[in-house]
């Protein structure tokens, strides 16, 4: 009981002005199995960054933000099926929606206005704006601001997932029915122009 004790302490930590702990390390998984997900003390000073620079501003302009995912402990992170490289393990990286503002909207407002790692739109599908969700990361000292588009592709009857480079909301994916490599099966299209990633 001390335990549990103890975590709801370190779960009632606020980040910011708007952000606790407990939101940026809920897990599903981490709930479901018993495990803890509690970053250590360098990890929490990595969140609270994360919250004073990135989702402070975005809630800011636009409301109240949803975080889906935080901090990964590397346990959680590879049964969710995360890359070992994951800034979530690392306590660097969110993913959130903002209820009621298309993701693409807010994505586009971060690009602008603030400075980050990574942003990715994560599996937005045209049209639907809800779709999806943004992934951030903030790494001091490492502020590379790239944007990629992530996007779930079908080959040969199997989904796989493909980043792209910058924010992309005007596709369309089809699926080659030739032998080529599985660059070349991919055929993404912006405004009339053939993308291959590379």
């Amino acid at each position: 009981m001390a335990q549990v004790a103890e975590n709801r302490e370190f779960l009632a930590v606020q980040l910011s002005k708007h952000f606790y702990l407990s939101e940026l390390t809920k897990s599903q998984t981490a709930a479901r199995k018993g495990w803890n997900n509690i970053p250590d003390a360098k990890g929490i000073s990595k969140l609270r960054l994360l919250c004073e620079k990135v989702l402070e501003p975005v809630r800011a302009e636009f409301g109240v933000t949803v975080c889906s995912s935080g901090y990964r402990s590397p346990r959680v992170n590879r049964a969710v099926g995360g890359s070992k490289t994951s800034q979530h393990r690392l306590c660097e990286a969110a993913d959130f929606e903002v209820p009621g503002v298309a993701n693409p909207d807010v994505a586009r407002w971060m690009e602008r206005r603030l400075n980050y790692d990574q942003l990715i739109l994560e599996f937005y599908k045209r049209g639907q704006p809800n779709s999806g969700w943004i992934h951030v990361s903030y790494r001091e000292g490492r502020l590379r601001n790239m944007e990629m588009t992530a996007l779930r592709v079908k080959r040969l009857g199997r989904w796989k997932t493909v980043y792209i480079t910058g924010l992309v909301t005007n596709y369309v994916i089809e699926e080659a029915e030739s032998n080529m490599n599985w660059w070349e099966e991919i055929k993404l299209f912006f405004t009339g122009q053939v993308l291959l990633p590379a």
